[in-house]
């Protein structure tokens, strides 16, 4: 087997797990896999866990992403230094040391960008959404477009 980079090896997994998700969760999905690397940044590891812990009992979506990110950051494959083999990943993490978790965050966030990216491939789109965006932005967008849109965030 040809090697493979890190990057490379997060962004296979990463594919197959997202290619795995149904046709009916991959929306909520997607919105969740879109907001993990900024959670996990802004909020640290250990509450985005919990976060995604609490809802995975209602959420198929949340416990989905929470799977993937588990199942990746404890596979052999992934760069954490982990001196623990506890099942959840919770677990692990508050039974580690400082430098392990800090690991796990900067792994988690890497991680999360290949599953948030590969979620955005996967959401279908409305016709029109790609170009209404940008036109928008550019000021080429028609009175009709802006208006079907809504207000701008800005």
């Amino acid at each position: 087997m040809a090697y493979m980079s890190l990057d490379r090896e997060r962004a296979a997994t990463a594919w197959a797990q997202v290619k795995a998700v149904g046709e009916g969760v991959i929306g909520k999905y997607h919105s969740l896999a879109r907001n993990f690397p900024t959670m996990v940044q802004s909020m640290g590891i250990g509450q985005t866990v919990g976060f995604l812990m609490a809802r995975k009992e209602r959420e198929e979506a949340a416990e989905l992403l929470l799977s993937h990110v588990t199942a990746w950051l404890t596979d052999a494959k992934s760069p954490v230094p982990w001196s623990r083999t506890d099942q959840e990943l919770i677990d692990r993490l508050v039974k580690e040391s400082p430098q392990v978790w800090w690991s796990v965050e900067r792994e988690a966030i890497e991680f999360g960008v290949w599953l948030k990216r590969f979620a955005e491939a996967r959401v279908p789109r409305r016709r029109g959404d790609r170009n209404r965006g940008a036109a928008r932005e550019a000021g080429t967008a028609t009175e009709a477009e802006v208006t079907e849109a809504g207000p701008s965030e800005g």
